[in-house]
């Protein structure tokens, strides 16, 4: 059985913002002969998802909502023009 392993970065809002999160892949895809081709992001129940656009090492996801107080998981998966996949968590604190 694989463990997979997947890196979180930790960020902060309050309720009322709206901010873009970068998920970096930049490591991932170091050889420079692969990129991002499709992307996910799963945000979970009480924060609000906007616009999600992508370079081909990046992925942005604008957030918006959220409870003070609250802890949110937000997944970020990437499948690759060569077909691997990668995944990065953010774990956002909401604060004001």
């Amino acid at each position: 059985m694989a463990i997979e392993v997947i890196k979180t970065e930790e960020k902060y809002k309050r309720t009322d913002e709206v901010l873009d999160y970068d998920f970096i892949f930049t490591k991932f895809l170091s050889n420079g002969a692969d990129s991002i081709a499709s992307c996910t992001v799963t945000v979970p129940g009480g924060l609000s998802a906007g616009t999600k656009s992508n370079t081909t090492t990046v992925v942005k996801q604008f957030l918006s909502g959220g409870t003070n107080g609250g802890v949110y998981e937000v997944l970020c998966s990437i499948t690759t023009s060569s077909g691997r996949t990668k995944k990065l968590k953010l774990i956002l604190y909401v604060i004001d």
